[in-house]
């Protein structure tokens, strides 16, 4: 991505249809709250200027709040995002060392990435 000079979001517009796919917001906020009901870990992964930060974690509440706000939480966890700055959702498919990984990528408006989800179980 750096070497064509694209960002994240710009990325997953380019290769869609291939290895992305556009999705309806709420199908994000549906991947929230069953990150809740998986019997493995999620790993969730905030993307900022400063680097990234991946947490694998066992949520186990779900909370769809006043004011847009939603709220993931595990034991050592809470997650909390506000719903309306979620802009644009893109389900992708990236090669891992276990094979095919796919995450689903939450952006804002501004094509800034707010989280990603891995979909994978894994022990």
């Amino acid at each position: 991505m750096s070497h064509h000079r694209l960002r994240r979001v710009e990325a997953n517009r380019a290769v869609a249809g291939h290895f992305s796919t556009a999705l309806p917001r709420e199908r994000f906020v549906m991947a929230l709250a069953g990150a809740c009901r998986r019997t493995q870990p999620t790993r969730a992964s905030l993307i900022h200027a400063g680097g990234a930060h991946h947490h694998r974690a066992r949520f186990k509440h779900f909370h769809q709040g006043r004011c847009n706000a939603l709220r993931l939480e595990s034991d050592h966890l809470t997650l909390s995002l506000d719903s309306s700055a979620l802009h644009e959702v893109w389900q992708v498919v990236r090669p891992g060392p276990d094979g095919l990984a796919t995450s689903l990528e939450a952006f804002d408006a501004s094509g800034e990435m707010m989280l990603a989800l891995d979909l994978a179980e894994r022990g």
